[in-house]
């Protein structure tokens, strides 16, 4: 269950915690806004999306591992 809330976790809450809210910004803001706050939001938006596929590949890769280990019945 673990993993999988760590895909959940990765693939949604990381974009929608950090980079929705800089699109946001950008979206509303963007023509009047400063260079330095559109380079902060872009910089944010790419950082935080790069992190995003990066744990998403990395839970998947736990999934994966996971199943290989995994016996139906347990040796008890």
């Amino acid at each position: 269950m673990g993993d999988f809330v760590n895909l959940f976790g990765s693939f949604t809450l990381i974009p929608i915690a950090f980079v929705f809210p800089s699109m946001n910004f950008l979206k509303v803001k963007g023509k009047t806004a400063r260079v330095e706050k559109k380079v902060r939001h872009w910089s944010n938006i790419i950082l935080f999306s790069l992190l995003a596929v990066v744990t998403t590949i990395s839970a998947v890769q736990l999934i994966v591992n996971d199943v290989q280990q995994y016996s139906f019945f347990a040796n008890t």
